[in-house]
């Protein structure tokens, strides 16, 4: 893994990336941004309803509707196999915090998840299908909030936590072709190296860390700019998976 962002740019400049998302997946593009802008490198970020451009560049769009996650699935689908993108040397898909709320949602939707790649990756086998963990939302604690758990009241924002850990945990382990872009654990890593979890009822959970974000949702300038590090990380190690495959293509094209 390449621990310099601006080194995993220098190898991400002449690639082609999609990526489907919407509003933490604008914030971590805001992060791409503040990495481009301390470089002296250009990687054209553009929208996929632009036409993209011939040469490198990373093209999204928001994929789907908010809470209705199969919907973003089909969206990025399509537009994988409209075929206007042209080459794409990675695309991935992100889900929004709010497409996982409990544990019997997060275990069909990750395997749903990993089925839409599957598919794809089979389908467009010159294109690596990066797998990418569904990002977290802020756990308070504190005495008012241990007493509160003692009582028994349930703790919404924790049990939320824990079904997005079950979605993640197994994005992690299906995931062969591509190292994934683990968002979440990216968002719970403090700048410590230290990580932001919390234990509940018995079960572990990853938690957003504070100083990332202004809502405990959301990422402010420093959280955005830290997942991005990861995020240009992981397409580096994409890419590298991709060669091979390149290589297997002669047009270059699925």
């Amino acid at each position: 893994m390449i621990a310099d962002p601006v080194a995993a740019l220098r190898d991400l400049v002449t690639c082609r990336v999609f990526f489907g998302h919407q509003s933490v997946g604008a914030n971590v593009l805001d992060g791409v941004r503040d990495w481009l802008a301390a470089s002296d490198l250009v990687w054209p970020i553009v929208e996929a309803q632009a036409a993209p451009p011939a040469g490198g560049a990373l093209i999204h769009a928001a994929v789907g509707r908010n809470g209705q996650p199969r919907s973003k699935c089909e969206d990025f689908r399509r537009a994988l196999d409209a075929g206007t993108l042209g080459h794409l040397d990675v695309a991935a898909l992100k889900f929004c915090y709010v497409d996982v709320q409990t544990d019997a949602d997060a275990g069909t939707l990750a395997e749903e998840y990993r089925a839409t790649l599957d598919d794809l990756a089979h389908r467009h086998p010159a294109t690596v299908m990066m797998p990418v963990t569904v990002p977290l939302t802020h756990v308070d604690g504190g005495l008012g909030v241990w007493a509160r758990e003692v009582l028994g009241r349930p703790n919404t924002a924790k049990l939320q936590n824990l079904a997005r850990q079950v979605f993640n945990d197994r994005v992690r382990q299906g995931a062969v072709a591509s190292p994934p872009f683990d968002l979440a654990r990216a968002e719970s890593t403090r700048p410590d190296g230290t990580a932001e979890v919390f234990t509940y009822r018995g079960r572990r959970g990853e938690s957003l860390v504070a100083a990332y974000s202004d809502d405990g949702r959301h990422l402010n300038a420093a959280g955005r700019r830290t997942v991005a590090a990861t995020f240009l990380q992981a397409l580096a190690a994409a890419v590298s998976a991709s060669r091979p495959r390149r290589a297997g293509a002669p047009d270059g094209r699925a």
